[in-house]
């Protein structure tokens, strides 16, 4: 990931860049390869699902303290640094669901925008070997 995120830093020069994560991923940031290197080349965005509990490890929870903002058009003020937490109330999904929807052979249909699960279907190594039959 900071490979990825350093040579788009590269490419856009002092322009605010973004990751959009989950608050699942952000969760697990400590466990990420260079994890402390990623506010020195974005700005994170955490995504919130309706019901989550912020229940974070003390260097997540630190991370937030020093570098949460309120205002998402606070990003727009530097190139990286911040943290911006973003309730989502629109769908209660996650990833770990349509994995399991494709390993029993059911459609995750709704989940996902129709080209993305056709991407899943014909690439299987997304998630998983999934089922032909799922689309």
């Amino acid at each position: 990931m900071v490979e990825t995120l350093a040579s788009l830093r590269e490419e856009v020069g002092d322009t605010p860049l973004c990751l959009v994560l989950g608050s699942d991923a952000f969760a697990e940031l400590p466990s990420w390869h260079r994890w402390q290197e990623l506010n020195n080349l974005a700005h994170l965005v955490v995504m919130e699902r309706p019901g989550f509990q912020r229940d974070y490890v003390a260097a997540v929870t630190e991370l937030l303290r020093q570098r949460q903002v309120k205002r998402s058009h606070e990003l727009l003020i530097r190139p990286a640094g911040s943290i911006f937490c973003c309730s989502v109330t629109q769908l209660d999904i996650s990833s770990s669901q349509i994995r399991m929807l494709l390993a029993t052979a059911k459609s995750p249909r709704y989940l996902l925008p129709g080209t993305v699960l056709k991407y899943i279907i014909s690439h299987g190594g997304c998630y998983g070997s999934a089922p032909s039959g799922t689309v």
